[in-house]
């Protein structure tokens, strides 16, 4: 069986100048339209010759997306909220080289990364078929449900 990973990332340069490269990124989620992923970041790895990065989104995602530019980790930060599946989602990357480009574009961006939380079945197909709570020491009862969550930060991509 194959299993398909639960994002899938798109990308497209608009625009290469000089001293500047202006990337899309789509990401579309693959999983069914009843799941959700959340506290889904985007970590673009940015190279040591950029100046400056920035993820720009559109003003209609305010509430729920978020960038940021760390230039201590050189890392540009997409962070999505609430992801629900079937579902995608584009930002532009706007990376700026103060002595130019020294390479090709596609040879000097990324990996991009991952981090995500799903709720839903295991991509495995691995689920829980029963536990055991218990409740000595304290003095809350136990829960009566359980939910299947999956966490990852192993997924990357590189721009080929």
């Amino acid at each position: 069986r194959i299993i398909e990973p639960p994002f899938t990332i798109t990308h497209v340069f608009e625009n290469k100048q000089a001293k500047a490269i202006v990337l899309r990124l789509s990401i579309q989620s693959q999983y069914p339209a009843d799941e959700e992923s959340t506290d889904v970041q985007i970590l673009f790895q940015c190279p040591v010759e950029i100046s400056n990065a920035s993820c720009e989104l559109p003003p209609s995602v305010v509430e729920t997306q978020s960038s940021d530019f760390d230039s201590k980790t050189r890392q540009v930060i997409w962070k999505i909220s609430s992801f629900k599946g079937l579902q995608e989602y584009s930002a532009r990357f706007r990376f700026i080289f103060d002595d130019g480009i020294p390479i090709s574009a596609e040879r000097i961006l990324g990996p991009i990364s991952l981090k995500f939380v799903h709720v839903g079945k295991l991509p495995s197909g691995l689920s829980v078929q029963n536990y055991i709570v218990s409740t000595s020491g304290s003095q809350s009862p136990p829960k009566r449900w359980i939910k299947e969550i999956s966490s990852s930060t192993c997924y990357s991509f590189n721009l080929i």
